[in-house]
């Protein structure tokens, strides 16, 4: 459970925005932010590796998109509910004793349009029909943190009594939270993103609030609104992060994320290709994933496109990181053969991708939190323009997302 959010510090850097420290105390400790949560999928990629750097990440966020089969299921079918609330005790019992767990049952794009083109009194009653399921679920799942879903572009005063009533309902059934561990969940497309904040934060005294990640070229106003709160004790997670940044050369997008008022970090889960799109692209699609997390440029490197020495001294460092050699020949087997082997190669294997694909993902998770932490102490010691002056490129990416105050001034 999320018992309690405090501030640490804020920092000041000249012509940036401020950056901050959140002390957040879970059920497994304390966490210090700015800082990356863990995802079940990146768990399941250390279950593959048999080494002993243990994923010290004390959050642990999953998002599970419901599609419009699965929201009707949720309503008719029992054994649907059911395998929902197996699958999220199995978390509970089996990582509680590790990470506080954040299990967020968000409707689909498909289902909130579904939902907005009904009559408006039909529209608040399957939303509130819906709600009180999917809280149930989380309670019988034995989560101590509830997430309120997004709710779509309802209007506003239809939007704050939902939320409060449900806090309320909340109260009734015993079900005893704390303002941390109730943590509505918004998209920055929300019509009036502002207000609704404004409203979790000073009226319903909430002191953690998702928001799911979208780029800031298009919600840069809202996501500087959100400098209101730079002083207050309360933390803003940013949901299913884009890993890298297309257009800032494959700058890994949390990173710059601390910037704009974000304390906690989730990396979305790795599409799943069609058949097709499988059979046709497959080498493609193995060289984009294969990335290496260079924390000397906060980027995601395509490992295989990598000079022959920066590969070798990239795989080298994994594997420190990591510390395989200790645990399993047969991994560092495979890092070695890589250097030798032609690429195609090494693709069409499969359990040679698995495991490297596997290592990639461990060290990115390990060392960018291991990023975060030394940014966090220099933000302690109102020294984040020492960070930003060490690290170039994300000078240069907060300069190209329009943050530097002299092209605040500029643009706005």
């Amino acid at each position: 459970m999320i018992k309690n959010v405090k501030l640490i510090n804020v920092d000041q850097p000249r012509y940036f925005p401020p950056t901050r420290v959140l002390e957040i105390q879970t059920s497994v400790g304390t966490l210090i932010t700015p800082n990356r949560a863990t995802t079940v999928y990146e768990l399941n990629r250390k279950k593959e590796l048999p080494t002993g750097r243990p994923i010290e990440n004390k959050i642990l966020i999953e998002v599970t998109f419901i599609n419009t089969d699965k929201f009707h299921s949720i309503f008719e079918n029992n054994q649907s509910i059911y395998r929902l609330i197996q699958k999220i005790r199995y978390l509970s019992e089996h990582y509680h004793d590790y990470h506080d767990i954040i299990y967020c049952l968000q409707p689909a794009n498909e289902v909130l349009k579904m939902i907005e083109s009904l009559p408006k009194s039909k529209q608040l009653a399957k939303i509130n029909e819906f709600i009180k399921r999917i809280i149930r679920i989380q309670i019988l799942g034995n989560l101590s943190n509830i997430c309120i879903p997004y709710l779509g572009n309802m209007d506003m005063d239809d939007y704050k009594r939902v939320l409060k009533n449900l806090i309320v309902e909340l109260e009734e059934i015993n079900y005893h939270l704390i303002p941390g561990s109730i943590i509505p969940l918004l998209k920055f497309n929300y019509p009036n993103f502002n207000e609704i904040i404004d409203f979790i934060v000073q009226e319903l005294g909430i002191k953690m609030v998702g928001v799911y990640y979208a780029d800031p070229a298009r919600f840069l106003h809202n996501y500087l609104y959100l400098e209101e709160y730079a002083d207050k004790d309360v933390a803003f997670i940013s949901l299913n992060v884009k890993r890298y940044h297309e257009k800032l050369d494959d700058f890994a997008t949390m990173h710059f994320l601390p910037f704009m008022e974000f304390d906690i970090y989730a990396v979305s889960r790795p599409a799943f290709p069609s058949k097709t799109t499988r059979k046709r692209n497959k080498i493609l699609g193995r060289v984009n994933a294969l990335r290496f997390f260079d924390r000397k440029e906060l980027k995601l490197l395509r490992l295989l496109l990598l000079s022959k020495d920066h590969m070798e001294d990239a795989l080298d460092e994994i594997a420190r990181e990591i510390n395989i050699r200790e645990y399993d020949p047969k991994l560092q087997e495979i890092l070695e053969g890589i250097k030798e082997e032609d690429p195609k190669d090494f693709l069409r294997d499969d359990e040679k991708y698995s495991a490297i694909n596997s290592l990639t993902r461990v060290h990115e998770l390990i060392a960018s939190t291991n990023e975060f932490n030394n940014l966090s102490k220099l933000i302690v010691q109102n020294d984040t323009a020492s960070y930003i002056q060490e690290k170039r490129t994300l000078d240069h990416a907060l300069t190209k997302l329009r943050l530097k105050r002299r092209l605040l001034q500029k643009y706005f």
